[in-house]
């Protein structure tokens, strides 16, 4: 999967999404690689329980990344697998 972004110059460069966890925590920035929405509009998808549930480690916030690939398989995204 790929994806424009702009570098410091404003110049167009392909970001490339690396392929996502087969199992394991992933957090919150890597989970917003995968489903690009913001902060704001996945906890309220959360608490809607219209998104998978985070899990809370300590202070630190994590997704399960078996439940992550299973919803956004059911919500049509392609996502890239490692190889």
């Amino acid at each position: 999967m790929e994806t424009m972004e702009s570098d410091k110059k404003g110049k167009r460069i392909r970001k490339s999404t690396p392929p996502m966890l087969m199992e394991g925590l992933m957090r919150l920035d890597q989970v917003l690689m995968y489903y690009p929405i913001g902060k704001t509009t996945l906890y309220k998808e959360i608490n809607e329980g219209r998104f998978p549930q985070q899990v809370k480690i300590g202070r630190s916030i994590f997704w399960d990344a078996v439940q992550l690939r299973a919803f956004l398989k059911k919500a049509g995204a392609t996502v890239s697998m490692p190889e």
